[in-house]
């Protein structure tokens, strides 16, 4: 278990616990880089992105996220503060890959419950339009 994602992609360790997810375009390369070296090298990488708990780095981590990787956040002495009401909401498999508008930055995905992500790159601002399908 490493500390960083490079770790995982110079295959050191298997697993990373990253303290640090930040709202940021890098996040989302990050994760859709491991993704492709996982995939290449038929490895498994465990990654969890540990964050602050808000909407913004959440966004950021769905429209990179791949097989494996988990969103956490709170620190070793929260107590009932690893929980986001989001976590219990519908989400299902990607329709695909995080995609980026050249033009206005900002990046998107679709999950099969209907649920959709956006991302702009340059305000560091995300939206997360929730399913109402009741999907399961």
């Amino acid at each position: 278990m490493g500390k960083d994602p490079w770790e995982l992609a110079e295959g050191y360790v298997n697993g990373a616990l990253h303290e640090g997810c930040d709202a940021d375009e890098a996040t989302i390369l990050t994760l859709q880089n491991l993704t492709k070296i996982s995939k290449q090298s038929h490895q498994r990488m465990v990654y969890e992105c540990h964050g602050k708990g808000n909407i913004n780095e959440l966004a950021a981590f769905l429209i990179g996220a791949g097989p494996y990787h988990y969103y956490g956040f709170g620190g070793w002495s929260t107590v009932g503060g690893h929980v986001m009401s989001e976590f219990a909401k519908p989400l299902g498999d990607p329709l695909g890959d995080g995609v980026k508008d050249a033009v206005t930055g900002v990046w998107t995905r679709a999950f099969k419950s209907g649920t959709k992500v956006a991302f702009d790159s340059t305000t560091k601002k995300g939206n997360i339009t929730w399913s109402s399908s009741g999907y399961e």
